[in-house]
């Protein structure tokens, strides 16, 4: 399920929700979303809010019982959105004795969580024309947390990036504008570390000149430790710049494996 926001014909908002479950428990009426986007701008003007709302209120007309999502608790509890540890649903790769303050449910439904316990796992896989998967792991930058729940997250990371059979390619995305924080380092270092090569995402590529974007691009390499083989991409959402490169290093992985 996904909602858009338009002015004039052009999407500035847009919200897209998947499905989640809590291990064990057979009900496919549990959703998540995420990520929100508005255009730069047209932020601080209730958008995302409205999204929120608008799409809360879908959800709940189509039927889904329960919304599961990470971020801050200041922000989400004004739309009714409280710990899900309430109701002993804890969040997966997160042992059940550390409070994740930040993992939250919104009841649709009153009855929704009624001997319903356990741990929840996110389905943040997009099938993309039956050919692949876009799995969109938790950020570790932007996102509203405190640094030890950002900690947390790593264990679910690295999860993943240890069990997942099929996993052919890694993205890892930094911001072009800014030298790479210890995060972005140290999450580099430690894909690398665990046998994966990952491609450079540089975002918001178009909020900087050309001539600062090509000094931060060796800036990026340098702090990174980039090898010349390694690939790393400006983008930028509202541009464009760097979708058919990363589109074309998306098809040769692809072209060249059986992706399920």
């Amino acid at each position: 399920m996904e909602l858009v926001a338009l002015y004039d014909n052009i999407i500035v908002g847009h919200i897209v929700y998947t499905k989640g479950y809590v291990d064990g428990v057979n009900n496919d009426t549990f959703i998540t979303f995420g990520p929100i986007s508005v255009s730069p701008k047209f932020q601080n003007k209730q958008i995302g809010s409205k999204l929120i709302r608008i799409s809360l209120q879908k959800a709940a007309r189509i039927g889904y019982s329960a919304v599961f999502i990470t971020g801050d608790e200041n922000y989400y509890s004004r739309f009714l959105f409280e710990y899900a540890s309430k109701y002993n649903i804890h969040l997966e790769g997160i042992p059940e004795e550390d409070e994740a303050p930040f993992f939250m449910v919104r009841c649709l439904k009153e009855d929704a969580l009624d001997n319903v316990s356990g741990c929840f796992v996110f389905n943040d896989y997009y099938n993309v024309n039956d050919t692949m998967y876009f799995v969109d792991l938790p950020g570790y930058g932007y996102a509203k947390v405190s640094r030890e729940e950002r900690a947390k997250w790593g264990v679910m990371i690295e999860k993943y990036l240890h069990t997942s059979p099929s996993l052919k390619a890694v993205f890892l995305l930094v911001d072009s504008r800014h030298e790479p924080s210890a995060n972005d380092v140290n999450m580099y270092d430690w894909i690398v570390y665990h046998g994966f090569e990952p491609v450079i995402i540089a975002t918001k590529a178009d909020k900087i000149n050309r001539s600062q974007l090509a000094k931060q691009v060796r800036l990026l390499r340098s702090h990174l430790g980039l090898p010349a083989e390694t690939k790393l991409i400006p983008f930028s959402a509202e541009t464009k710049q760097g979708r058919e490169e990363i589109w074309e290093t998306i098809t040769a992985v692809t072209d060249t494996v059986s992706v399920s």
